[in-house]
Formats: C-alpha cells, structure tokens, sequence
C-alpha cells in the first residue's frame, strides 16, 4: 500500500508539472488570495504568437519571471534537442541542460531573453530563426566560459543578438543578423580582459534591412543598428587568418565593427553600405553615437587583414590606440579612409594594401607621438569629386601626418627608438589635393614613393602639391629625409599655370635631406617659402616645369648647397632656377659644378654672384658620356667603387671637386646611391 501510495503520488506531481509547463507562457489566472492557478488548453495573449497550424507549438516561459529549460514540457519531450515546429518565448529562459534547437522557428516576445550562465551546458542553434513581431527582446547572453554555437541561423529584432564574455566559447557561422540593436556585444569589462573568447566568428551576415522595433519598455532605441560587432574592454577574433571563406559581411548598418579598451583581430571582412551620415573627417568622433563608420577604436589595439570597407563617411577611425595594423585591404568611396588620432606608443603600420581612396583624406595620422610609424606598399587615391559637398576650394591629402604640438624636446634617453617610413607607395592626388603633407613631424624616413598629380577640373583657387614639409610655428621639429622619390604630373605636358602644383615644396620646415628625388610636369619642381635653414639639396632632378624647376619665393633661406649635384632637363616656362630675394643671398648660395653634358647647370640662368652659380663657368669642362677620352684618368679613380675615397668625398662635401678628380662617373655616384638606400642615416655620417 504504501508503495502503490508513493506511485500515485509521483505521478499526480509530474501532471502538475506537465500541465503548468503546457500553459507556462502567459496563460496564469489568479485567484482572490493573488495565488497562481494554471488554466488548461489557453490560448497564450502574447505579442506574436506561432502560426496557425504549425505542427509543434510550445509556450516556454512567462513576462518577466525566469523559467529553466529543464522544468519546460519541451524539455521533457524532447530532451536533448527539439527539431522543427515553433516555439514562443518570454521571460528569461536558462538553459540548465545542454540543448538544440533545429529549423526551429522561437518567436521571442518583448524583453525575452535566453541565458547560458553554467559552463556544463551548451545552447546550439542549427537553421533555426529567432525574431520578435512587435517589440525588441533582449538577445542571447552567453557567460564566462560557456558555449554556444550558431549555424545557418537567423537572429533577429534583438537588443544585443548575442552577448558574449570574454571566455566564452563556441561557434557562430553562416547566421543572419538583421535588425539588432547590436549583432554580437563582447563584453569584458567582468572579466580577465586579456583572456580572448574563443568564439569563431565566421562567414555571418550582418545587416539592418529595416527599422528597429521599439524596446520592450516603448522607448525608442534607433533607427538603425549601432554596429555588427561591437567589444567593450575585450579581446575578440572576427574572420580567420588565412581562410578567405571565413568573410563576414556588414552592411546597412551605423557602423561594422566598434572597440572600446579591446584587442580585435579583424580578418576578411566586408563592410559597406553604412547607414547614417556624419559626412565630416574631423579629428574627434564620440563613440556614444557614430555613423557611417567602417571600424571605430578608441583606446584599443587593432589588427585588420584582406578587409574591404567602402561607401562609408569613415572607412577606419581610431582614437588613442596603443597599436594598428592594417595590411592587404581596400577601402574605396569614402570621405576619410584611416583617420588615427592621439597615438602616441606602440606601433602603426599601413602596409602593402590594394587601394586606399578618399575623398578628403586616404590617410591621415593626427598627433602621433613616440610611435613607431610604417606607411609601405600601398596604392593610395585622393579625389576632390565627393558627393557631400560642393566646394572647389576645399584641400585635402593622400597622407597627412599632423602634429599640434612638437615631440617631447627633452625625452628620456632610455625611451625605445621608434622609427617613422612613409616608403614604396604610389599615389594619385587630384585638383585640390596634395600627396604627402608633414606638419610639424620629425625624423620620418621618406622615400621611393611615386606622388602623382592628376588633372582635373582646375581653377586658380586650388593647389596640387606632391610631398609638403611645413614645421608651422615649430620650425625646430623636422629632421626628416626624402630620398628617391618621384613627384609630378600623371601626364607628360606640363600642368597649368593657373594654380600652384609644387612636386616637393618645403615651408618653414628646417633640416631636411632631400636627395636623389625627380620632380617633373607641375608648375614647380621644388618650391620653399618661409624659413628653411640646413636645408639639403643633394642629386635630385627637375624635369620639365611650367614655371620653374627651383624657387626660392621672398624672404625664404634654404641654406647653402654647395655641390651638391642637382640636376635640370627638359624645358621652364620661366626660369628653371628662381631666387625672389635681393639680399642675403649668400644665405642661400647654390653652387652647381659642370659634370657630363649641359644637363646639370640650367642654360636659362644667368650666373648671380652671390648665390647660382656654376664656379667653372669660365674655364667649361666638357667631358664625355663613357669613361673614354680625354676624362679617363679622372674616371678611373672612382670607377672601381672605392668605398673609402667615395665616402670621404661624399662625407666632407666635396664629391666631385677637383679635391678627388674634377668628375666623378655615374658607376660612383650609383654606388653612393646603393648606400644611402641601404642605410639612409649613412648622409649624416660626418666621419
């Protein structure tokens, strides 16, 4: 009797539980007392319910309360994994027993949300979809080292579609995120924010193909997502290194991806299309509300790889990063296209990517500080046709490096060297724009870059400029060297003379080295204003200007440059060398030596005692283009490429005086060439 009593007392007690579970979702009476009672065979008053006539339906959870998968009359019919059906959610429901849901439909109902919170379970997600009809639910919220795994999903009209820690684990690949306040919310600031979630994010879809529903409460939230992927004080991983099929696509949305105090790897990612509309580049953007944005960081640690971001205001903004990588990308269509402001440690490096194009600014660096700086192998584009505004005055840059103050004058010689190259790029710049722009900077190595500027529509209010030095008032903070570089003109005939297009131009911007650099078809090769002193000018050649290949404008000094081997062809429109100063010219002195041929001393300039001229103009030297004839014996002393004569020439200023032969032959002058392109401090050698 007493077992047969326990038996039917178990089964009246697992009725219950069944019958509460098959009526859980808002199908509760309450009595006089307040008391809950269960009514059978409701039908549930929720916001969206399944559709009629699907074969399975369940009601899991109610308003407000917390309901674990285990006690639910799902559960307890389909331990382990439901497949097909639909089920509606509200509530808060935890998952205490590892789950799948497949090509389920899970209707969520206002503030819903799903909770994995143990690490002994897991929540797996296979061609299911989850969406809400009226109001936005919460989303998925994965804790400190569980799992969850989403394939060939939908998730949608979520707050945070997934919110992860920084241990979680599992996968999401092949799912759609559409209409989600944010798709997938990293969020560290709880945890070790150097641990790395483990999650692979891979080949998802990230969109906003509509408005966003109102939050569960009726207040309005936005009208567009805020970002695909977005990490608060995390380390996250989106994409896969090495595995072009692991792209994830963002688009319509506010913004790709966001970081705040993250690490973030960003591999294959494609982002486009972005919603909203700053339409600006200046240097501050908040990251409570941004728009139009590719990938925002702000004191964060970036890596990005075969990425493309395009038809966005601005493609990448990073504000007082510690490090960033960008390398093997292309952003197109945008105002700015890498926009880092207030960096100053670590390291930055744009390297060897496809295209970078703008239409105000491809790159722009804005006070980077003691940071190791790497501009290399890029093809760079910056075009003055943009669809926001309508000004042909407006100036902007392929590269800016922009610094409102100079570096610390008094630094701590136990500071790390950092070094700074902007090298082996080629760019285009159009009406209105200027190549390479360096604004209070020092110590960057420039060179083997080709700056080209392309006509367009021009006006007389527009400048062109190829590579600028400009110190502003911080006229001791350059120390800079251009070396090997070619600035002009895309096309052979020269540019118009109704705007100014220097290919080197240097304004208030003292010690400087530029050598071995080509200028050709702009209005001037090389240009100075302004206070310019130590200023070398070292084997460089101007080709064919419409103006002047040289010139000095009023009241500007360079300093002396004393044969230092510059070279002139082709034809000037005026002067091939022009000095606008009366006095002091001796400050400026330019002193060309007469080697093979007529090339290297202008035949359209007439000596002026004091500063050009050639000191062998009276007795001319007309050598031979071989190492033959009458000028063999001078040759041959450094035909042989000895180093040591050849650098004690270089060294002491005297290469080619009569000190070490009246000419030295090209095979020398190469090999010197050979030494500075492999060690660029060798110019400052003195010994």
């Amino acid at each position: 009797f007493v077992a047969l009593r326990s038996v039917l007392l178990f089964g009246i007690a697992l009725f219950g539980l069944l019958t509460s579970s098959l009526a859980q979702p808002v199908c509760y009476d309450y009595n006089t007392s307040g008391s809950r009672v269960v009514r059978k065979n409701c039908s549930p008053n929720v916001a969206c319910n399944c559709p009629t006539g699907t074969v399975t339906k369940y009601y899991v959870g109610e308003d407000d309360e917390t309901t674990f998968l285990s006690a639910t009359e799902m559960y307890l019919f389909n331990t382990g994994s439901i497949s097909g059906g639909c089920i509606t959610v509200a509530g808060k429901l935890v998952i205490d027993a590892d789950y799948v849901f497949s090509n389920v439909t899970m209707m969520m109902q206002p503030g819903a949300e799903i909770v994995v919170n143990n690490p002994d379970f897991e929540l797996g997600l296979f061609g299911s979809t989850l969406k809400a009809c009226e109001k936005l639910w919460r989303g998925i919220n994965v804790g400190q080292s569980c799992t969850f795994k989403s394939f060939n999903s939908t998730i949608q009209d979520a707050y945070h579609a997934v919110e992860l820690a920084n241990s979680s684990m599992g996968t999401i690949s092949g799912t759609t995120f559409n209409k989600n306040y944010i798709g997938i919310n990293v969020d560290g600031s709880n945890n070790n924010s150097t641990i790395s979630t483990s999650v692979v994010i891979k080949g998802n879809t990230f969109k906003c193909d509509g408005g966003l529903l109102l939050k569960w409460d009726n207040s309005f939230v936005s009208y567009l997502s805020r970002a695909g992927i977005e990490g608060d004080k995390a380390v996250f991983t989106v994409g896969i290194e090495g595995e072009p099929s692991s792209v994830n696509d963002f688009q319509q949305m506010f913004c790709g991806v966001l970081a705040y105090q993250s690490i973030a790897n960003i591999y294959y990612a494609n982002i486009h299309d972005m919603g909203g509309g700053n339409y600006n580049v200046s240097p501050s953007l908040s990251r409570i509300a941004p728009q139009s944005l590719g990938l925002g960081a702000w004191e964060s640690n970036i890596k990005i790889e075969n990425t493309y971001i395009g038809k966005v205001d601005r493609a990448i903004h990073l504000d007082k990063s510690i490090k960033f990588i960008l390398k093997t990308s292309k952003i197109e269509y945008c105002l700015g296209g890498v926009l880092l402001n207030e960096q100053t440690s670590g390291e930055i490096r744009i390297e060897n990517n496809i295209d970078i194009s703008a239409n105000l600014v491809a790159i722009r660096l804005k006070n980077v500080l003691f940071t190791s700086v790497s501009i290399t192998g890029n093809l760079i584009h910056a075009y003055l046709k943009n669809p926001y505004f309508i000004d042909n005055n407006i100036q902007g840059y392929a590269i800016e490096l922009d610094n409102e103050a100079p570096d610390d004058p008094n630094p701590n010689p136990n500071a790390p060297v950092v070094t700074k190259t902007i090298s082996s790029n080629r760019i285009y710049h159009h009406t209105g724009f200027h190549g390479i722009s360096i604004l209070i900077n020092k110590k960057y190595l420039i060179q083997y870059n080709e700056v080209y500027v392309v006509k367009g529509d021009l006006n007389s209010n527009t400048s062109a400029h190829g590579i600028i030095l400009s110190g502003g008032i911080y006229e001791s903070t350059n120390n800079n060297k251009i070396i090997g570089n070619s600035s002009g003109g895309f096309f052979t005939d020269p540019m118009p003379s109704t705007y100014n297009a220097f290919a080197f131009y240097g304004n208030n911007a003292p010690n400087n080295e530029y050598c071995c650099n080509i200028s050709s078809n702009t209005k001037t090769g090389f240009s100075f204003s302004g206070n310019n002193p130590n200023t070398l000018l070292r084997s460089n050649e101007m080709r064919s200007h419409s103006d002047n290949g040289l010139h000095i404008q009023a009241a500007s000094l360079i300093g002396q440059q004393i044969n230092n081997w510059n070279k002139w062809t082709g034809s000037y429109g005026t002067k091939a060398a022009k000095n606008d100063n009366t006095t002091n010219l001796l400050a400026s002195k330019f002193e060309v030596s007469q080697p093979i041929g007529n090339q290297w001393y202008p035949s359209n300039i007439v000596p002026t005692t004091g500063w050009f001229f050639n000191p062998n103009v009276s007795v001319k030297q007309d050598c031979p283009t071989s190492e033959t004839g009458t000028c063999s014996a001078v040759f041959s002393a450094f035909s042989n490429s000895n180093s040591t004569t050849l650098a004690t020439a270089y060294a002491t200023n005297q290469y080619g005086n009569t000190t070490y032969g009246a000419y030295t032959t090209w095979s020398g002058q190469r090999w010197v060439l050979k030494q500075i392109e492999t060690n660029p401090d060798w110019l400052s050698n003195t010994t």
